[in-house]
């Protein structure tokens, strides 16, 4: 493979269809092969049904200044990229919506363009380009699909094509209440998109053991509270929760892991002085 410029050294390559991809040391994004589709991202496309190669490596085409490009993955005939600012984009073929750009069209497009986010101030962390759809995953680790689904390759129980990222058929839980003896924590749990915890406040309650019964949903559908039991202890004691050991981490963080059917519900971080009214975090 010739090298664009002296001493480029490379951090992440993928092969496509018919043409790849790689990203150097600088984080600029490099291109090669068939450009039928407009997959090589330089601005140009070749005619539908010429051959003709593009055997070495150039610049895809920046869509903002000072653009750097941190994944990258090539597919059929399209590609995907996450920039620095953790923004996808894709680029080349889009004949099953597969560019995620809320659109699907026989044209080329040969330069990278964001794909549409979901929720705003949605950023990406993974990004996958297969056959004709995609594959990914956002800043809060909830998986996203979109493209041709003739297979069901989106996951979403159904074979219906989706021209913008959409959730994946994996079922997300949430958690929805919280009930300590016969108290509510208020406010209701609210998801952390830092901690990746459902947070809330503990009420007040005299010391001793009580059942902390967990309301929740799966994939929306209202399921069977989950109990744990939840001791309240004096100021400097160090709780436990039902038979899992509780092991001091640091600062008055606690780690609880409970399994809830097939997945795994953590209660930590309970970022409290161990005292009633503290704070408890449950997470999913």
């Amino acid at each position: 493979m010739t090298d664009p410029a002296a001493n480029t050294t490379w951090t992440t390559i993928s092969a496509g269809g018919w043409h790849s991809l790689a990203i150097d040391n600088q984080g600029h994004a490099y291109s090669w092969g068939g450009n039928n589709y407009g997959q090589l991202g330089n601005g140009s496309r070749d005619p539908f049904n010429s051959i003709i190669p593009h055997p070495t490596p150039t610049r895809v085409t920046d869509p903002t200044p000072n653009t750097t490009w941190t994944t990258i993955s090539a597919g059929y005939t399209h590609n995907l990229a996450i920039d620095n600012n953790a923004h996808a984009y894709s680029w080349g073929d889009n004949s099953d919506g597969q560019l995620g750009n809320g659109s699907r069209d026989y044209n080329p497009h040969p330069t990278p363009a964001r794909v549409t986010d979901p929720t705003a101030n949605t950023t990406w962390t993974t990004i996958s380009a297969g056959w004709y759809h995609n594959l990914a995953i956002d800043n809060n680790a909830h998986a996203y699909s979109w493209g041709d689904n003739s297979d069901g390759q989106l996951g979403d129980n159904s074979r219906t094509q989706r021209s913008t990222p959409g959730p994946a058929g994996l079922r997300t839980i949430a958690v929805t209440g919280i009930t300590l003896d016969r108290s509510d924590a208020t406010p209701p749990p609210a998801w952390n998109t830092g901690s990746h915890t459902w947070d809330t406040t503990a009420p007040a309650h005299p010391a001793g053991q009580v059942t902390a019964n967990i309301h929740w949903t799966l994939g929306g559908q209202p399921q069977p509270d989950y109990p744990l039991t939840y001791t309240y202890h004096h100021f400097y004691t160090l709780p436990k929760a039902g038979s899992i050991p509780i092991q001091r981490l640091s600062g008055g963080t606690l780690l609880l892991l409970t399994t809830l059917a097939a997945l795994t519900m953590t209660a930590h971080q309970h970022a409290r002085r161990h005292q009633p009214g503290r704070h408890t975090t449950i997470s999913a």
